[in-house]
Parts: structure tokens; C-alpha cells; sequence
């Protein structure tokens, strides 16, 4: 069972999600609303705002408070790994080509990050490489 104040939170952050949507065109519809209260009440308390009222007004008057905010609350994921036609252009062009050599070594820094040579080779197995 929720608490009062709980329900009441959430109100307010789904009101503030729809005038950021409408204000700036962030879409949070993608997110786990669970992460989102949690990550807001997160910045509120690092903030020490009080309530979605002081937020809000920080967020729609202060262009480098409202950065930081998306900083904080959005999952950061690089934009390329987000979109599908960049996948689609990946399958249908890279990887074949790539496919044909006998052995494939990549050492960029971005690649060698854990989660993104788990999505390189998750690609990879997909294409049948």
C-alpha cells in the first residue's frame, strides 16, 4: 500500500514529465517510473528542493539547471545505441564487410567499455559472424 504522500509525489512527477516533454521534448514515456521518482527524489535531496514546485521552477528558468537535471535523471547512453536505423545500417553494411576478414581486432576506448562490447558482440552473434 501506497502512502498519501507517495501517490502525491508521483502525480506531481508525472505533471512535470509532461511540461518537460511539452517544454523541451524529453521523453521520459521509456523509462521505469520506479527509476524515475527514485532518481529525481535523488536530485531533490542533492539539490535540497523541498518540493516539485522548486524544481519545476528551477528546471524551466535555468537552461544549466535544467542540463545538470537531465544529467542526473536520464539513463546516459551514447545516442548511437538508441537508434534502430543505426543498427539496421550496421547489419546491412558494416558487418558484412567485416565478416569477411579473418580475424577482427577493435581497441577504441568507447569499444573496449564493458557494456559497449557486449552490444558489439551481441550484434555480431545476430549477424551470424
Amino acid at each position: 500500500m501506497k502512502l498519501e504522500n507517495e501517490e502525491l509525489f508521483e502525480l506531481e512527477v508525472e505533471a512535470l514529465i509532461k511540461e518537460i516533454h511539452t517544454q523541451y521534448g524529453y521523453d521520459f514515456s521509456g523509462y521505469a517510473r520506479a527509476s524515475v521518482y527514485r532518481r529525481i527524489k535523488r536530485f531533490l535531496a542533492q539539490k535540497h528542493l523541498q518540493s516539485i514546485d522548486e524544481l519545476r521552477k528551477f528546471l524551466f528558468t535555468d537552461s544549466f539547471f535544467f542540463e545538470n537535471f537531465l544529467q542526473e535523471v536520464t539513463v546516459n547512453v551514447t545516442e548511437m545505441f538508441r537508434d534502430p536505423t543505426f543498427f539496421k545500417s550496421l547489419r546491412e553494411n558494416v558487418l558484412p564487410i567485416l565478416s569477411t576478414y579473418l580475424s577482427l581486432r577493435y581497441g577504441t576506448r568507447a569499444v573496449l567499455q564493458a557494456r559497449n562490447c557486449f552490444r558489439w558482440r551481441y550484434c555480431w552473434r545476430r549477424k551470424g559472424c
